[in-house]
């Protein structure tokens, strides 16, 4: 994932968000439409659809054969918009959560060795001693999560 170029892919999501270029790609899910056909059925003007035609064709999910006069779309993502489809049509729950459960959550995957969504801070304190003494000047980290701030945060 860190190669993924956020700015494009927001682009794409955006450019596929818009209802015309949604019912668009559901029609041609059902197989190849002429223009004329998605006009007909969606009942908007030619040139308007030609519009969403060209964006959806930017971002390659759909292309075009021509048969005589008429332009013929169809889908070359037909998985990228069946997963399109049934991720916009999923129910997903909002899931509240505890402000202890938060706290667990981040204690494990501290454990576990990543900071989980909290930012660690590592501050680094000297031992009170004699610098004579060994050991006694030797710094010892200690961690406090992000959400503590030393107002008792989330993790409080």
């Amino acid at each position: 994932m860190k190669d993924l170029d956020y700015r494009k892919k927001a682009e794409i999501l955006k450019l596929l968000s818009h209802p015309t270029r949604l019912m668009i790609m559901h029609e041609l899910s059902k197989g190849a439409k002429c223009v004329t056909d998605i006009q007909d059925l969606l009942e908007i003007r030619q040139s308007n659809v030609s519009q969403h035609l060209s964006a959806l064709r930017r971002i390659e999910v759909v292309d075009f054969y021509e048969d005589g006069a008429l332009r013929c779309y169809y889908l070359t993502r037909p998985r990228l918009v069946r997963e399109l489809f049934r991720f916009i049509s999923g129910s997903y729950p909002v899931v509240i959560r505890s402000r202890e459960d938060v706290h667990k959550e981040g204690l494990r995957r501290m454990k576990g060795g990543e900071a989980g969504g909290h930012l660690i801070r590592r501050k680094k304190k000297k031992k009170s001693g004699n610098s004579s003494v060994k050991g006694g000047n030797d710094e010892k980290e200690a961690t406090a999560c992000c959400c503590t701030g030393g107002a008792g945060g989330v993790c409080g």
